[in-house]
C-alpha cells in the first residue's frame, strides 16, 4: 500500500496548543485561531472535561489528515478519521504515514481512541484489528526491530466511528521506560491477537533541566495476564501499583504502592485520564484514588467513561508527571530513595529473572516467582490496612515465606519486626505491647501463642498464618488470598518484660550489604547456605540480604518434620542432611557460629561428601576457640573464616585471609 501523496501545507495560521474536549456529542476537529480544538464523544464524570497539549506558537499545516502545529524543538498533532470495518486496513495506512510525517521527530506520547473497541468484526476484536494495523505499519517503515522507535501510548475505546490520533513528540529523544513486572506490550503471545500493541510502558524526556514523564495507559495486568479481576479496588491498587514501577524507573522518588503517596505534588505537575468502564464504580474509585494520589487542587484529573481495551478489565490510567524544577533538595531525595532495602530485590529480578532465588526442601523458586510472592503479599497487607510505618511482626523460621514478609513489609514502606518463634509468651506479649504490630504473620507452630497474646491486646492485630510444611506457592496462596487466615481482636494486655529493640534503616541495610558483598566478592555464581536463624542480624544479613541483592541463590536447611508436623531437631542429628545440601547444591559460601562449627568437625570422615565446591566458610555470633578452628579446618580442609559483627552497626571486620 503505498503512503498518501502530502496534502498542501499552509502557513497562514499560527498555532500554540492542542485542546481536547471530552463529553461531546459527536467527535469532530476544529480549527480556532491559536489552537485546534479537538471534540471527543467520550462522556466524563466529575467536573474536568477538558486536556491541552501545549506547544510554543508554531507555524501551522495539514499533512496526510493531520493538523500539525510545529516549531524548531517540538511537534504536536491531531487526526480524525471516520473508519470502515475491519480496522487494520486504515489503522496500517494511517499509521505508516503518521510515521512518515514524524520520521524526523522522536515521538513521546500518543493518544488513540479506536471505536466501538470491544466488538468484533469478522470475528476479530476491534483492538486486536487495530494493534494488527498499527504493527504491520512500524514493522513495514522500522523493520523488524522497530521497539526501539516506540512512544508511550494508550488505545482506549470510542462509541463513534471515528479513529481518533492526537500526539507529542520532539527533537530531544526520550528514554524507552519498561515495567519488569510486564512483558513488553510489544512481546505479548499470539494468545492476545495476530499483533502485538506497539507501545512502551513510558517515555522519559529530559530537557534543560525539566524532566517529563508520559506514561503509557497501565491496567491491572501482569505478565501479560489479566489479574486481580474479583474487585474494582484490585484492579486499581494493580494499576497504581504498575504505574509506581514506571514512575520509580523515571525517577520520580519513591515506589508508590497501594496507600503512599505519588509522586509528591510540591515537587511535580501532575495529570491524569482514568478511564472507567462502568458507571457504578465511578464514586469509590475517585474517592479511593484522590487518597491514594494525596489529591493536590493543582492536580488535574479528568475521568472518563469509556470501554477498556480488554475487556475483563474496568479500569485504566495514565498519567504525565513533570518536575516543577531541579534543586538540591529534589536530587538528595532521589538519591535517597535509591537506597530503600526494595531496590535490592527488584534490580536482582530485572536482572536475572529465571534464576533460582531460594531452596527450601524440594521447591525451586526463581527470582521472578520470589517478587511475584512479595508482590501477592503487599496487596494482602495492604487489604488489611497496613501502611507507611505501621509494624509488621514476623514469627517465623527460616522459610521462604520469611523472605517474602520483609520484602512487602519493606516495599509497603512499613516496619518489619522478625521475633524468634521460640521466645516465652512474655517476650513475644512485650514486643506486641511495645511496637503495635497492625499484623502478625506466623506459622501453624505460633499460630495458638500468637491468638492468645492478640486476644489481650487493645490494638486491633490481624493475623496472617501459613503452614511451613507445605510448599511455599501452597503457602503463598493461603496467606495472601485466603480469608480464613485472617483474625482480629480488641482486648487489653499487660507485659513485665524489659526487653529492647533495634532499629535499623533501610540506608544503613542498603549500604552494609554492599559493602559486606563487595569485600567477600558474592556474585551470582555463590549458593548460600542458611542455618543460622534469619531473625537475627547475622542470618539476616550474611544470609538473606547477601544473596538477594546478588542474584545468588539461597538454600534454607528446611525445618524437621515427624508425623507431619514441624519440631526443633538438634543440628547434631541432621549432619547428613547438612552435608546433603552441601554437596546437591553445591554450596559456596557457609556462614555458621561456633556450635555449628563444633557439630560440623565431628562429622566421621567415612562420610564421603563431595564438599569441593565450598570457598568460603564465615563464623560469627560468639567466641571462636583455636580447638574448633583446627578441627574444622582438619576435616574440611578449609579455615574459618572470623567474622567480628555487632547487631547494632553491622559486619564491621572480616577476615578474608586464605591462611
Amino acid at each position: 500500500m503505498n503512503i498518501i501523496e502530502n496534502t498542501p501545507i499552509s502557513n497562514l495560521q499560527i498555532k500554540s496548543s492542542i485542546r481536547a474536549f471530552f463529553g461531546a456529542d459527536k467527535t469532530y476537529c476544529q480549527l480556532q485561531k491559536n489552537s485546534i480544538d479537538l471534540y471527543l464523544k467520550l462522556s466524563t464524570f466529575g467536573k474536568n472535561k477538558a486536556e491541552y497539549l501545549q506547544s510554543e506558537s508554531g507555524r501551522y499545516y495539514e499533512k496526510f489528515g493531520f493538523h500539525i502545529i510545529e516549531n524548531e524543538s517540538r511537534i504536536i498533532g491531531v487526526l480524525v478519521q471516520e473508519i470502515e470495518f475491519p480496522l487494520e486496513p486504515q489503522s496500517y495506512l494511517i499509521y505508516l504515514n503518521f510515521l512518515k510525517l514524524t520520521q524526523d521527530w522522536n515521538l513521546w506520547r500518543v493518544w488513540n481512541y479506536v471505536p466501538f473497541i470491544n466488538e468484533k468484526t469478522e470475528e476479530l476484536e476491534n483492538y486486536r484489528s487495530f494493534c494488527k494495523g498499527r504493527s504491520l505499519a512500524f514493522e513495514e517503515f522500522y523493520g523488524d526491530n522497530f521497539e526501539f522507535k516506540l512512544p508511550a501510548a494508550s488505545a482506549v475505546g470510542i462509541n463513534d466511528n471515528k479513529l481518533v490520533i492526537y500526539f507529542i513528540g520532539g527533537k530531544q529523544s526520550g528514554s524507552h521506560i519498561e515495567n519488569h513486572e510486564q512483558i513488553p506490550a510489544f512481546k505479548y503471545p499470539k494468545k492476545y491477537g495476530p499483533k502485538s500493541p506497539s507501545f512502551a510502558r513510558g517515555t522519559l524526556v529530559s530537557q534543560a533541566q525539566r524532566q517529563t514523564g508520559y506514561i503509557s495507559g497501565t491496567a491491572s495486568i501482569k505478565g501479560s495476564e489479566s489479574v486481580t479481576l474479583q474487585t474494582i479496588a484490585q484492579q486499581l491498587h494493580t494499576t497504581i501499583d504498575n504505574i509506581s514501577i514506571v514512575c520509580e524507573k523515571m525517577g520520580f522518588v519513591e515506589r508508590m504502592s497501594f496507600d503512599s503517596p505519588m509522586p509528591s505534588p510540591a515537587k511535580y505537575t501532575r495529570k491524569f485520564k482514568v478511564y472507567i468502564r462502568k458507571q457504578e464504580d465511578f464514586s469509590y474509585i475517585e474517592q479511593e484514588f484522590s487518597k491514594i494520589i494525596l489529591l493536590n487542587p493543582q492536580d488535574q484529573i479528568i475521568y472518563l467513561q469509556s470501554d477498556i481495551c480488554r475487556s475483563n478489565l474496568d479500569i485504566e490510567i495514565e498519567a504525565v508527571i513533570e518536575n516543577r524544577k531541579s534543586s538540591i533538595s529534589t536530587v538528595n531525595q532521589l538519591c535517597k530513595e535509591k537506597h530503600r532495602l526494595e531496590q535490592l530485590l527488584a534490580q536482582t529480578v530485572e536482572q536475572f529473572p529465571l534464576k533460582i532465588a531460594i531452596v527450601y526442601n524440594q521447591e525451586r523458586l526463581t527470582y521472578q516467582e520470589l517478587y511475584d510472592q512479595v508482590i501477592g503479599l503487599c496487596k494482602r497487607l495492604s487489604m488489611l490496612g497496613v501502611k507507611p510505618k505501621d509494624c509488621v511482626m514476623m514469627l517465623l523460621p527460616n522459610c521462604p515465606e520469611f523472605v517474602s514478609s520483609i520484602f512487602a513489609t519493606a516495599k509497603l514502606g512499613a516496619i518489619a519486626l522478625p521475633i524468634n518463634p521460640q521466645l516465652q509468651e512474655n517476650l513475644i506479649q512485650y514486643y506486641v505491647e511495645d511496637s503495635h504490630p497492625k499484623v502478625i504473620i506466623t506459622d501453624s507452630t505460633g499460630v495458638e501463642l500468637c491468638r492468645q497474646i492478640i486476644t489481650k491486646y487493645a490494638h486491633k492485630i490481624e493475623l496472617i498464618l501459613i503452614d511451613t510444611v507445605k510448599s511455599s506457592s501452597q503457602c503463598f496462596n493461603n496467606f495472601v488470598k485466603s480469608d480464613d487466615c485472617r483474625e482480629s481482636s480488641r482486648n487489653s494486655c499487660d507485659s513485665t518484660d524489659r526487653a529492647k529493640k533495634l532499629c535499623t534503616t533501610h540506608k544503613h541495610l542498603f549500604h552494609e550489604t554492599q559493602n559486606y558483598t563487595q569485600s567477600l566478592k558474592i556474585t551470582a555464581e555463590d549458593n548460600i547456605l542458611a542455618m543460622v536463624p534469619m531473625y537475627q542480624a547475622y542470618g539476616f544479613e550474611v544470609c538473606m540480604l547477601a544473596s538477594i541483592s546478588n542474584g545468588a541463590t539461597l538454600v534454607i536447611l528446611e525445618t524437621a518434620i515427624q508425623d507431619g508436623k514441624a519440631v526443633e531437631m538438634p543440628l547434631l542429628f541432621r549432619q547428613s542432611r547438612i552435608l546433603e545440601l552441601i554437596e546437591r547444591e553445591k554450596i559456596t559460601i557457609l556462614p555458621i557460629v561456633p556450635y555449628i562449627a563444633s557439630i560440623l568437625a565431628e562429622i566421621p570422615k567415612e562420610l564421603c561428601t563431595n564438599l569441593s565446591s565450598l570457598r568460603l566458610c564465615l563464623c560469627a555470633g560468639k567466641f571462636l576457640s583455636k580447638d574448633i578452628f583446627d578441627r574444622f579446618q582438619k576435616r574440611f580442609a578449609l579455615p574459618l573464616r572470623q567474622l567480628y559483627p555487632s547487631t547494632e552497626v553491622g559486619a564491621s571486620t572480616a577476615c578474608v585471609r586464605k591462611k
